[in-house]
């Protein structure tokens, strides 16, 4: 499902009735109304689940990598299981699996042509931990700035900034998106862009 920046009302069309592109084998995909599919998103009490393990990360890389080559044509789409996408940032962040080790299995199973937003992904997300590894002033200077801010803002904005985080906003895809941030330490990419 894609809804982007628009409101229910508009998005009158999904993409969950469209076929993946690329090589593996296809699968069904729901055809709902873009409505349904964002109900379904907004009132589900689904949680991800998140290897804990290093042996529960590499039976999700394994589940991920049966459909890794859909990768680039999916996973935009913003669902409650998050299945287009690999749910490893938590276990690459711990060192229970290695971006070398996920690229590298993913490339023993599949061309680089096939693979390859997937193994960018992978390399972005290494490149930038490691620039702000080296600039460490910017995260001391980003927290500064918050506790600017906070200190600058009236009581009422700092409450309505806690209800939004918190999943009180009365948005309730806004909503959904915050809790599952709060409860999780998740968020899909596209979730958190269209929740800034």
């Amino acid at each position: 499902m894609e809804l982007a920046n628009r409101g229910v009302s508009e998005a009158s069309t999904t993409h969950a009735h469209q076929q993946p592109t690329g090589p593996g084998p296809r699968r069904p995909l729901a055809k709902r109304p873009a409505r349904a599919n964002f109900l379904l998103l907004v009132e589900s009490s689904y949680k991800p689940h998140f290897a804990k393990t290093r042996t529960q990360a590499l039976r999700r890389l394994d589940e991920f990598l049966s459909h890794a080559g859909r990768y680039g044509a999916e996973r935009d789409f913003v669902d409650i299981r998050h299945d287009h996408v690999s749910r490893l940032s938590p276990a690459i962040r711990h060192r229970i699996l290695l971006e070398e080790e996920v690229v590298d299995a993913a490339l023993e199973r599949f061309a680089l042509s096939t693979v390859e937003k997937f193994v960018q992904e992978v390399c972005w997300r290494t490149y930038w931990k490691g620039w702000l590894e080296r600039r460490p002033q910017i995260w001391r200077q980003y927290l500064r700035n918050v506790r600017r801010l906070n200190a600058a803002s009236s009581p009422g904005l700092l409450k309505r900034a806690s209800e939004v985080c918190s999943g009180r906003s009365g948005v309730a895809v806004m909503d959904r998106f915050a809790r599952e941030l709060c409860e999780t330490g998740y968020l899909h990419n596209h979730a958190r862009m269209w929740w800034a």
